[in-house]
């Protein structure tokens, strides 16, 4: 079982290769009544991206512990 950081950058790829697909550049449209907005599921996929970006450098460290020394 992949663990929790490995999970994120697994997911940041995924959404990293489907932005560099060419298939989401595309106009929106409406088939049998339901809207297809792809510039609103980029936008949705960019903003995920970045909150990964976000939990992966969170989860990846530096950690900074404080102590106190005695004088």
């Amino acid at each position: 079982m992949p663990s929790h950081l490995e999970s994120l950058i697994a997911r940041r790829d995924a959404v990293t290769l489907e932005l560099a697909n060419g298939d989401i550049h595309q106009p929106s449209n409406s088939i049998d009544g339901e809207q297809i907005s792809w510039t609103e599921y980029r936008m949705s996929l960019i903003d995920e991206l970045e909150r990964l970006n976000i939990l992966i450098r969170q989860a990846s460290g530096p950690f900074m512990i404080r102590s106190r020394g005695r004088a």
